[in-house]
């Protein structure tokens, strides 16, 4: 369908236009974020993941696990040869490690956002807007399960620091989804799985609405855009 990242942009700004968003200019002089629906009080940015980091995972996770093996001399408890090494049956330091590994580049990205919703709210006067990121994998099969990449995400956004305050006040939404691109479980399907963020006290009932009423847009766009009917995933 789309080959390169800028494809795939040019194809989501025609949406969000025909959504009734607005597609905001690039400054010269700073990054800010990619949209605004102004009605909605909502500024969300686009991120794709475009390249596939299974290989290079893979060598770090095992780097890890031989680095386990050799400074306690047994087999992990629990482990079984004839299986993968999941995260939630390896020994904690392997495990750690794996999980930070993950985190990394989604770390990056989250902070990106952040700081471009952050600055794009003070230049459209906008400062009680919500903050939405939405993530779109291309061709990321390390990421091809869409129910944990949104945990993984999850724990990224709840960090907070020392003072207790989340280290991504700006953020309040996410979107991890995909257009046929990615093989999920054993063959390519879409998927849309949306996350909400909250400190306690507010209602992320506008947020929730939101991200229903993109899928359903974005869905019926895919379906008039490229004559095909949306195979959805449903096993998560």
């Amino acid at each position: 369908m789309m080959g390169k990242q800028n494809d795939f942009e040019m194809v989501f700004r025609e949406f969000v236009s025909a959504f009734g968003g607005e597609v905001l200019p690039e400054p010269s002089d700073t990054k800010i974020a990619d949209y605004a629906f102004r009605k909605q009080n909502v500024v969300a940015e686009l991120k794709c993941l475009m390249e596939d980091q299974t290989d290079a995972m893979n060598q770090k996770v095992t780097q890890a696990a031989r680095d386990w093996w050799r400074k306690h001399r047994k087999i992990p408890s629990g482990y079984d040869s004839s299986k993968p090494l999941e995260i939630a049956t390896a020994p904690k330091e392997i495990a750690d490690r794996w999980l930070e590994i993950l985190k990394t580049p989604i770390e990056n990205f989250i902070r990106d956002a952040n700081r471009q919703i952050r600055e794009t709210k003070k230049r459209l006067n906008m400062p009680d807007a919500k903050g939405l990121v939405l993530i779109f994998n291309q061709a990321n099969s390390l990421h091809n399960r869409p129910k944990d990449f949104r945990l993984l995400t999850a724990s990224v956004l709840r960090k907070r620091d020392k003072d207790k305050v989340r280290r991504f006040p700006h953020i309040h939404g996410l979107v991890y989804f995909s257009y046929d691109t990615v093989k999920t479980e054993t063959e390519n399907m879409n998927f849309w799985a949306p996350l909400q963020l909250t400190d306690g006290n507010e209602d992320v009932t506008p947020m929730k609405d939101l991200q229903r009423e993109l899928e359903h847009a974005w869905y019926a766009f895919v379906e008039k855009k490229w004559g095909k009917t949306v195979r959805k995933f449903s096993g998560e």
